[in-house]
């Protein structure tokens, strides 16, 4: 069946691409990182509304959150708010994404780009999910787009705008503060149009510094009044990166440094990354779009050295950005091949729209195993799965829990939330359950008192279940502070224990 000659290749690829975010948005369990602890902070501060910037601690900005309190004014459903914050800012982004790569690199190369980007499953991924990515991604393109169409045209409007936008980026998420340090360094010294030290040099790096700097510079001198340090909540974060990396001791560091090439590889295909390296290449052999190739260098070794210095611990979605820069330039390479090899633009566009669709059907059908190796698709999955021992610990308990009835959730891997949310539990589970990733364990004994909590789900490796002694094996009884406790089912992390009460629990 032809095309409508009316519709162009982009429009097609943009309508593709949305269709698939809104797919997989109804489908998706939305367990993306800590979108579900997000969505709970945002209901939790609708109940009582203040002048706070603090949501969840100094590591997260407020920006996100208030944007997805402004959607649940419309949307009473808090979650399913903050998940069409997202699936907006992934509609919004992947026509940013288009108009960027058309600046820089033209019409031909912005196709194939977008064919790559239509198809990206991380990014369709936390299109569905109330995690801050997809809302930072879309105003770092919308910011990027702003710079490059300044430095193109002279036009301060946009470059004001960009900045504006890469300032609101810094305030979601701290990677957006590096970008900006390292286009300040652009502006510093590569402005090939405007000498030092004339006027036009001063004036674009002022207006540049002063509208992308006003979030970092505020929050830097927020922190350096309240703490003494700048860059408190940078600091922070390292801290609590040993005891993090402490619950996989098999993941070394060969596997920290290997996991962000290994993702994009897996969700951009071989053939998308052999074309961005191709297309950085090409940007120093033609000179063509240095500044962008820069940024992505500087953006990518910030990221890596972050990682074998334990700045943070990687994960599936932080390479969502990168993996964008990656498909930015992986058009242009990719267009450079075409050219050489002489094969005809339409076969290869069809190509690698195919290549592309096997890859995300691939994921979406290694994701549905009941594996380890399945457990890693999941991450990268646009179905944004529960991982298999949560989903586990749900299917036991589906018919074995009435409403109403009370649980302790043990908290691994600052989870606990998620497996509440798995279990079915709502955003805010109030005296529902006991949550120990954020409730002091001294707590505990007092609401099994109060509430009798009819399961208990613990891991040896638990902030409850590392304290106590727990029996070696699933099938041995456990009496425990005059409970009798009944392990119904054991996975390669969790326990779900039945609590019967023989007496009155100790106080």
């Amino acid at each position: 069946m032809r095309m409508p000659s009316s519709l162009s290749p982009q429009a097609w690829l943009l309508a593709i691409g949305s269709s698939l975010r809104v797919f997989f948005f109804l489908f998706s369990a939305g367990n993306g990182g800590d979108a579900f602890a997000r969505a709970a902070i945002t209901a939790q501060w609708l109940q009582h509304p203040s002048f706070s910037l603090d949501f969840g601690g100094p590591n997260w900005p407020p920006l996100h959150f208030w944007l997805m309190a402004l959607v649940a004014q419309i949307v009473p459903n808090v979650l399913l708010a903050c998940r069409l914050l997202s699936l907006i800012a992934g509609l919004v982004s992947l026509w940013l994404f288009w108009k960027l790569t058309h600046r820089l690199y033209g019409e031909a190369a912005a196709i194939l780009s977008l064919v790559i980007f239509v198809f990206y499953s991380l990014h369709i991924a936390y299109a569905t999910a109330s995690s801050s990515e997809e809302t930072f991604v879309a105003l770092i393109l919308a910011g990027l787009l702003g710079v490059f169409s300044f430095r193109a045209s002279g036009n301060y409007g946009y470059l004001i705008l960009g900045g504006l936008s890469l300032t609101a980026a810094a305030a979601i998420r701290y990677e957006a503060w590096i970008l900006i340090f390292g286009l300040g360094l652009l502006f510093l010294l590569g402005q090939e149009t405007r000498r030092f030290p004339t006027g036009d040099y001063w004036k674009a790096l002022l207006a540049f510094g002063i509208s992308s700097g006003i979030w970092p510079v505020f929050w830097a001198i927020r922190s350096w009044t309240r703490t003494g340090n700048p860059f408190f909540s940078l600091s922070l974060n390292r801290t609590l990166v040993p005891g993090q990396l402490a619950l996989f001791p098999e993941h070394g560091m060969f596997y920290e440094l290997a996991l962000t090439p290994g993702v994009i590889l897996l969700t951009l295909t071989p053939i998308a990354v052999a074309g961005a390296l191709y297309g950085l290449w090409l940007s120093f052999r033609e000179r063509k779009c240095l500044d962008f190739s820069f940024l992505v260098i500087f953006f990518g070794m910030f990221q890596m050295t972050s990682i074998a210095t334990h700045g943070f611990v990687v994960k599936a979605r932080f390479t969502l950005l990168l993996g964008t820069f990656c498909a930015v330039l992986a058009g242009y390479g990719l267009e450079e091949l075409v050219r050489l090899s002489r094969l005809r633009r339409e076969v290869f566009l069809a190509i690698l729209a195919l290549v592309m669709t096997v890859n995300l059907v691939a994921i979406v059908g290694i994701s549905q195993r009941a594996s380890r190796l399945g457990d890693k698709f999941r991450q990268i999955s646009p179905l944004m799965q529960f991982s298999g021992y949560m989903e586990g610990v749900a299917k036991s308990l589906d018919q074995r829990m009435r409403p109403g009835d009370h649980l302790v959730i043990d908290n691994f891997n600052d989870e606990a939330n998620l497996l509440a949310a798995a279990i079915g539990l709502p955003l805010l589970v109030g005296d529902r359950a006991f949550m120990s990733d954020s409730q002091p364990e001294a707590d505990l004994l007092p609401f099994i008192n109060s509430y009798h909590p009819r399961f208990a789900i613990l891991s040896g490796r638990g902030t409850i279940g590392s304290n106590l002694q727990l029996p070696p094996r699933c099938s041995e009884s456990w009496v425990f502070q005059g409970m009798d406790l009944r392990c119904v089912y054991e996975n390669e992390i969790y326990r779900v224990y039945e609590v019967n009460y023989r007496q009155s629990p100790i106080r």
